[in-house]
C-alpha cells in the first residue's frame, strides 16, 4: 500500500465522524458498539491496531454507511474506465 492510499479504517471513521455533530459522541458510541475501552479504540482509530472486517461491517450497519465507500478505489476505477474507452475505440475501428 502506498502513502496516498486511504485505509478502510480512515474511510469508515471519517464517514462516521461526518454524520455526528459532536466529536466525542461518535467515539463513545463506537467504543460501546465494539465493546472496546478507550485505549483499544484509539489504537484502532490511529491505525496501530487493524479494525477487523466484522467490526467495520458492524459499524457500517449501525451508522447506515454504505460499505461500498469503504472499498472503492477511485484511481483503479479511473484506470478501468480508461481501459474501457480504449477497448471501445479499438473495436469500433
Amino acid at each position: 500500500m502506498d502513502n496516498n492510499t486511504i485505509s478502510l479504517e480512515e474511510k469508515l471513521f471519517s464517514a462516521i465522524q461526518s454524520q455526528s455533530s459532536k466529536s466525542s459522541c461518535w467515539k463513545k458510541e463506537t467504543m460501546q458498539i465494539l465493546g472496546l475501552g478507550k485505549s483499544a479504540f484509539y489504537n484502532r482509530l490511529s491505525g496501530q491496531t487493524p479494525l477487523h472486517l466484522k467490526d467495520a461491517l458492524l459499524l457500517a450497519k449501525h451508522f447506515k454507511i454504505p460499505i461500498n465507500i469503504l472499498f472503492d478505489h477511485p484511481k483503479e476505477e479511473s484506470q478501468l474506465n480508461s481501459f474501457r474507452k480504449t477497448t471501445i475505440v479499438i473495436y469500433q475501428q
